[in-house]
């Protein structure tokens, strides 16, 4: 397969992810309100037939739209994420935005999926369109304070000189969320 990292990280999100929405069932609300995050982020590239890991930093927005329904709650985020490559000594940064849903009721677990749309910027110059779909978990251990981790798929698709190119990235991130609401 071209991608074994990929079916690695989906495989282990899809042992993990039950077991995480069975714990999220056995309580009551998870609107923690509106919340920003900031993580650690890697960013694994594939060039020219080897792979990088590009270290960086994430940040985000999540605004819940609204009361959940059937334990499922919708939302709006922003997302931004630099990551720098040594190797070739570039940057990428994405711009992006789009919705999350949260997942279960419980007070302390929070799995989520998204799907987010926007654009990434290489070196500068060159910007492509990016899709890129995620799920993560916040695991609350205050009302206000989270810890997160969190796996993307993206899409990036750069057109240069006539000629499209497309790019799968993996990027992992791990980090701490801050709930802004006063409850």
């Amino acid at each position: 397969m071209k991608f074994p990292h990929v079916t690695r990280a989906m495989l282990a999100i899809a042992l993990i992810f039950p077991a995480a929405s069975a714990y999220a069932q056995q309580t009551s609300s998870n609107n923690h309100g509106t919340a920003i995050s900031a993580s650690f982020s890697t960013l694994r590239e594939d060039q020219a037939g080897f792979s990088y890991w590009d270290k960086g930093f994430q940040a985000d927005i999540h605004q819940p739209l609204g009361a959940s329904i059937f334990s499922v709650g919708l939302g709006l985020v922003g997302d931004f994420s630099t990551n720098h490559n040594a190797f070739y000594d570039d940057s990428l940064k994405s711009y992006l935005g789009g919705l999350r849903l949260t997942f279960g009721s419980s007070p302390m677990i929070e799995p989520f999926a998204q799907a987010l749309i926007g654009t990434e910027q290489c070196c500068s110059s060159s910007k492509s369109f990016v899709f890129q779909p995620g799920v993560g978990v916040n695991v609350w251990f205050m009302h206000r304070v989270a810890i997160r981790g969190q796996i993307d798929y993206r899409l990036a698709r750069y057109s240069t000189n006539g000629t499209s190119t497309t790019y799968n990235e993996t990027r992992v991130n791990v980090g701490a969320v801050v709930s802004l609401s006063k409850r």
